[in-house]
């Protein structure tokens, strides 16, 4: 399994003409958003979360001309085509990651944050609930579980609040510089892979004007 992942150290600033140049690529409600606005955190985010899984699936599929677009489940779990192209994304404090594999996965991210106990009552598993108030760092767990949960709920694609809550040995962990911590279900040995944004721009922009 491939992890892609970029940090953007500004990503609010708006979007440049090269990648509004891009937005039609987008799903149709990823294209009403970036159209709207384009200064804004999550439109960068929303932009890059469907450009650069496009920008994936086109290295896979290289003889491909044509780039299909983004459909989403009625859960939310994004596809590109179909095939054994399997992804998932998250984005969080400007860090964009996307877990690859030839099966579906699933990914979460976050930032260490304080503990919402009730949060982790309801979806949290009774023994990792209970290991928040044996801890010396509560907040990194907490923030590890839920990742782990997160990233679970994702591969399963039906959303959290159907989701039953799994041990977390059931999902592999990671902390990317700058304090990101990264859950992937299923565990797997993952590639860890950065990403240039600027390569992704590019590439793209030569593909489809060939």
């Amino acid at each position: 399994m491939e992890l892609y992942y970029c940090i953007f150290p500004h990503p609010s600033m708006s979007l440049t003409e090269d990648e509004k140049a891009l937005i039609p690529l987008l799903s149709r409600k990823k294209r009403e958003l970036c159209s709207k606005k384009f200064n804004s955190h999550p439109v960068r985010m929303s932009f890059y979360g469907e450009i650069i899984p496009l920008w994936l699936w086109s290295m896979a599929h290289p003889n491909r001309r044509r780039l299909p677009r983004v459909r989403y489940a009625k859960k939310g779990k994004p596809r590109i085509g179909f095939g054994s192209f399997h992804y998932s994304v998250t984005h969080t404090a400007g860090g964009i990651f996307v877990a690859v594999s030839n099966t579906p996965v699933g990914i979460d991210a976050e930032r260490p944050r304080e503990v919402n106990f009730r949060v982790a009552e309801r979806y949290f598993a009774p023994n990792d609930y209970a290991k928040l108030h044996h801890t010396l760092d509560p907040n990194s767990l907490y923030s590890t579980l839920w990742t782990k949960f997160e990233a679970y709920a994702k591969y399963l694609g039906t959303g959290i609040s159907r989701t039953l809550p799994q041990p977390t040995s059931e999902a592999a962990t990671l902390t990317i510089p700058d304090d990101y911590i990264v859950s992937v279900y299923p565990p797997e040995e993952i590639n860890l892979i950065p990403l240039d944004p600027e390569k992704v721009i590019t590439d793209l922009t030569r593909k489809i004007n060939l």
